[in-house]
């Protein structure tokens, strides 16, 4: 008798224990965040055996790219003088001293400290033959403001012998335009797929001082930098 109480009483908690479960639900979130981003890889690229006298050789070279999908980037292609840009050099300059016979430009650095003079007798000459004979650039202020070369080409220089063979590299698709930081870049929307950019490069005789060069091997550094 008192077994079947016991088991009534543990029947009765346990029913009443079912009778009380209940269903409780939450919500969570998942979040991410995907930046811009790109990746390049530039190959090397190999004229082969030069062809004499020089001509407009030509050579193709290429670029691997990866964007993420409808990111604007710019590639920039960084060889040769300044790229075009005529940027001064230290920030020294000439000025003029007199203008006769005997005229003296004078040449200062960036803080105003006394470098050197230099004679100029040509008291009729232009700023543009001025600035030549000097290697400087006129600013406008009266002062000719001394600079690197400017040019849109690279000169791949010989390892041994001194010669050097102008080069130029071309926009993807246009080889009607000088691809140089200076000059002219590259400008595309990522598709978020590796995308393979061909381009042209040409040596430049007209720039090149000694059609014959000597026999040696010749190479150039070039810089290439992509924003996005």
């Amino acid at each position: 008798m008192n077994n079947k109480k016991i088991w009534l009483a543990l029947l009765g908690i346990l029913v009443s224990s079912m009778a009380i479960a209940g269903n409780t639900t939450a919500n969570m979130t998942a979040t991410s965040v995907l930046a811009p981003s790109c990746t390049i890889t530039a190959f090397s690229v190999n004229f082969g055996a030069f062809m004499l006298p020089l001509s407009a050789q030509s050579s193709s070279g290429s670029i691997d790219l990866l964007c993420t999908r409808d990111t604007p980037y710019t590639i920039e292609m960084a060889y040769g003088g300044v790229y075009g840009q005529g940027q001064t050099s230290d920030g020294s300059y000439w000025t003029l001293a007199k203008r006769d016979n005997g005229t003296l430009y004078y040449l200062y650095s960036e803080g105003g400290a006394f470098i050197k003079s230099s004679p100029w007798f040509g008291v009729r000459a232009t700023q543009a033959e001025i600035a030549s004979s000097l290697g400087c650039m006129f600013d406008g202020n009266n002062r000719c403001q001394t600079a690197r070369p400017s040019y849109d080409y690279g000169m791949m220089s010989g390892a041994a012998k001194g010669d050097a063979v102008a080069y130029s590299i071309y926009i993807p698709g246009d080889n009607s335009k000088v691809w140089n930081a200076g000059k002219n870049s590259y400008s595309g929307r990522g598709t978020g797929e590796q995308e393979h950019l061909s381009f042209q490069l040409k040596i430049v005789p007209s720039q090149t001082s000694n059609k014959f060069p000597a026999p040696d091997f010749y190479k150039d550094a070039v810089t290439v930098n992509i924003r996005y």
